[in-house]
């Protein structure tokens, strides 16, 4: 709370509250939320009734709270040949699937297509052609250029 107060009092006008982290009770961003509220601030232009008299409580700040929420988090599965990495190359075709490719060959030095498999069923309902797939907390970003019809890839 010391911490939260010491920002509202310098100016702080937008708390991001992380739900990232927020357990399966949110009773933890409850607690974040009660105290960006509860923190007085300096709007002095605030103090002041419609009287034009002077009020001696500060009001709370106007400041909004910004909650970043996180996304479907898609994890994958098995790759080819069972190995635990493989290289994307710029420009490459990487087909994501939710069908097993662990028996499919190891791709060679120089093949530009890749197939990783991941665990969210419904990535064909969800994205469109044109739409950016985020691997890696956004540092690969994939264009999705076909929808498989029969909704077992992309």
């Amino acid at each position: 709370p010391e911490m939260i107060h010491e920002l509202v009092q310098n100016g702080m006008n937008v708390a991001r509250l992380n739900f990232s982290h927020a357990g399966s009770d949110y009773t933890y961003p409850k607690k974040l939320f009660d105290m960006v509220r509860a923190a007085k601030g300096k709007h002095e232009a605030l103090t002041t009734v419609n009287s034009g008299e002077e009020s001696s409580e500060k009001p709370n700040n106007v400041r909004a709270i910004l909650v970043d929420t996180k996304g479907p988090e898609i994890r994958t599965c098995p790759l080819p040949g069972d190995e635990d990495v493989t290289h994307i190359e710029i420009g490459a075709k990487v087909v994501l699937s939710i069908d097993s490719v662990k028996d499919l060959p190891i791709p060679k030095e120089g093949d530009t297509k890749r197939h990783i498999q991941i665990d969210y069923a419904s990535i064909c309902k969800t994205v469109h052609v044109g739409a950016l797939v985020l691997l890696d907390d956004g540092l690969i970003a994939l264009e999705v250029m076909n929808i498989d019809p029969k909704g077992s890839f992309v």
